[in-house]
């Protein structure tokens, strides 16, 4: 029984050794000429992601934490020519594409005092970019009735 169980144990560290130096085998270059390969292709995938720089997404309109009025606004940027282009307001969606310049711009509707807007680019390759806005719409009587507060109050003050 004691022979049994240490040949047992034997072939189980000799498999287990056969497997570990053929894993370590498989993940190390086998010569200086394939560590060149290997360098020369990480290389030329860094050129390729570099011309294509899913980051090319910019918003003109709105500005982040812009204060306005009116319950519509336009979103306009520019991104990588014919992209597509999907912009959620409080989770509403608005798809469209860029045109052959990479401008885009979409009129959206907008709620009552916060809106999150999401801007989203994705190229042809699939990659996106994504710029946030808030935005906020006050009611033109509260701004009037804020301010007439603060007159008041600095004129009791002075």
């Amino acid at each position: 029984m004691k022979k049994e169980v240490l040949f047992s144990v034997l072939i189980g560290l000799s498999f287990g050794l056969l497997i570990a130096f053929g894993v370590y085998r498989a993940t190390k270059p086998q010569t200086t000429d394939d560590l060149a390969n290997l360098s020369n292709q990480n290389n030329n995938d860094s050129t390729d992601t570099s011309e294509i720089n899913p980051n090319q997404l910019s918003v003109i309109e709105p500005k982040d934490q812009t204060v306005q009025e009116s319950e519509k606004t336009n979103v306009t940027g520019t991104t990588l020519p014919n992209s597509f282009v999907v912009i959620f307001v409080n989770d509403e969606e608005t798809i469209t594409s860029a045109d052959d310049s990479g401008n885009f711009s979409v009129e959206v509707k907008l709620a009552n005092n916060s809106n999150f807007i999401e801007i989203f680019a994705i190229n042809q390759d699939g990659e996106s970019s994504t710029i946030n806005r808030t935005v906020i719409v006050a009611d033109p009587s509260s701004l009037g009735s804020d301010n007439s507060d603060n007159n008041e109050v600095t004129t009791a003050n002075t």
